[in-house]
Formats: structure tokens, sequence, C-alpha cells
């Protein structure tokens, strides 16, 4: 019977890989029953009223598989973000004994979303690499600090390299201003090493504000990320790559200026890197800051990463 023939190369229009599976099954099952019916009205004798009712069927079963690998193309390549883990191997790792299983989410949104609430007692890697506009704002500085996304009263340890400098310091994460982190100075103990001029010094305040916080309460903040971030942004690339992990690369709404791309893990759907290309400083070549993200889990040999100890022979100097 042609039909059935027709049936089975429908079915491997459906056996391709990119199709979501409620999608494919929902197709196979229409398929098969409309199989079902046309060997069940093949009988001899009613030959007109078979080519007729075959080539209607047809017809129906072809506008039913275009609708649904239509359907399947736009899940697939046009994911739109209505609502926006770096996962490291250890991370990875540490992922599975807290965090919700993310292999197969209902959308991508809501699985960032999942992921970025459940990731704020990790202890947060940051590598911030600058390059272009003005020279004093280029290089690459380092951070760890943790909980990833303190609360707001919560003792917060923090530790900086980049600069030549090394500085550590614990603080009081301070309520949440009305708007985005400002910069205040707020109490502080901790100390700064300078490996140049091999002396130390201690710290009694800390700049409150910058990428630490700015990460902390904006990247971090769920509500935040779905208004800013995720807004209106696009998945532009399922299978990107990102320090060795296989990524999904989303393409975020700025300004006319300001073009941001934000990568998430496509295991953990944590981020995995964010990067900014800012084309409106005068004067300057265009702004690239990249800022890579590690989460990883609170253990003793992580939290030991935020402890400085002063090398032998340094001097101390006045803060």
């Amino acid at each position: 019977m042609p039909a059935i023939d027709d049936l089975t190369a429908i079915r491997q229009l459906l056996d391709v890989p990119h199709p979501a599976d409620e999608v494919t099954t929902a197709g196979r099952a229409r398929l098969d029953e409309l199989t079902r019916q046309g060997a069940s009205r093949g009988r001899p004798g009613r030959k007109h009223h078979r080519t007729t009712s075959i080539r209607g069927r047809r017809a129906g079963i072809f506008a039913t598989v275009t609708c649904v690998v239509a359907a399947a193309a736009a899940v697939t390549a046009t994911l739109v973000l209505v609502h926006p883990r770096s996962a490291q191997p250890g991370a990875a790792q540490h992922a599975g004994r807290h965090r919700p299983a993310a292999t197969a989410p209902s959308s991508v949104q809501q699985a960032i979303l999942t992921a970025i609430g459940s990731a704020g007692g990790d202890v947060m890697h940051l590598t911030v690499s600058t390059s272009g506009g003005p020279p004093v704002a280029r290089g690459v500085i380092q951070y760890w600090w943790w909980p990833a996304r303190p609360a707001p009263g919560q003792q917060v340890r923090l530790l900086m390299v980049g600069n030549g400098m090394q500085t550590a310091v614990t603080f009081t994460e301070p309520a949440a201003p009305p708007a985005r982190p400002v910069l205040q100075s707020i109490p502080a103990s901790g100390l700064s090493i300078d490996p140049a001029s091999k002396t130390w010094s201690t710290i009694s305040r800390y700049m409150y504000g910058g990428v630490v916080a700015v990460t902390s309460r904006d990247l971090l903040d769920e509500s935040y990320l779905r208004a800013t971030y995720l807004a209106h942004s696009k998945v532009i690339n399922g299978h990107a790559a990102i320090h060795g992990r296989t990524a999904i690369e989303i393409s975020v709404p700025g300004t006319p200026t300001l073009h941001v791309l934000l990568w998430v893990d496509t295991r953990t759907y944590l981020p995995l890197r964010l990067v900014k290309l800012d084309s409106g400083a005068t004067n300057y070549p265009e702004t690239r800051k990249i800022y890579d993200y590690q989460f990883l889990p609170a253990t003793p040999g992580n939290l030991a990463k935020l402890t400085l100890t002063i090398p032998h022979g340094y001097q101390k100097v006045s803060s």
C-alpha cells in the first residue's frame, strides 16, 4: 500500500535528533493511528473510495507532519528566552549532590533560573579579563568569595588577586540598596600583600561594590536575571564550547554600543562565561570584558583558598 511507504518515509524525518521527545512521541503516535486506519479501510471491492481516501489521508498526514517538524525545528533553532552552572570538574560533581537535575529541562530559561537559585552557597571563582579601552583598566583580576550569593547580614570572605597585589577581607553583607549596588565603604578585617615590595598591611575598611557585588546581586539573582539578562534573549548556539565543556550561547539585549553574550553549561545550566563588548569609549579601541565563572563546592579545601598567609621575610607597612 503506497500510503504506508509514505508513512515510513515520514517516520524517518522524525528520527532526526532535533525534535524534542514530546514532539517525536506525539508524531509517531499520530502516524501509527493513521497507519492502522489505512490498513482497516483497504478492502477489496472499494477501489475508487480507497484511492480517494488514501489521497485525502496523504494530504492530512503530510499536513500533520509538516506542523510537527516545523514545531520541532522552531523549538530547537529559535529558543526565545522570555524570562535569563561555570561548572568545572569539581562543580559538576558537586551539582549532583544538592541541585535539581537539568538534563532535560522543560525550558532553557527555567533551567537557568533553577540552577542560579541553588548555587548561592557555593564558592565563586571569577576571572575578569579586560582588553581594549583605557590602558589603566586592562589586565586580569581573579576573585574568590563565599558564599557566592550572600544574604544581607551574612559574613562574606573574599580574596582578590590582580595588579600585582593579593587582598583577603572578611565583611558583613550590607542591606540591599534600592537600586544596583553602589560603591560604599564598610567595616572589614583582612590583609593585603604586595609581592613586588615584599610588604603586607592590615585592612579595616572594604569598598563594597564593583564586580563582586554586581555578580552576587545581579547575575545570581533570579528576579534581576529574568528582567534584564534574559528578557528577550535568544539562544544562538546550543553546541558551543567553553573551557572544554559544552555550552549554550545566548545573545543578550544591550545598547547600540554594548553587545553582551552569555554562555551556560549544558549539564548544570550555570554561567560559564559572560562577554561584554563596548564600543562607546572615545579615542580607545573597543573594550572587551570576559567574565569566566567557576562554582565550587564549599569544601574545607576550597574555603582554604580564601585565606592569605604572609610569606616569611615580608615587612608590615602602614595601612
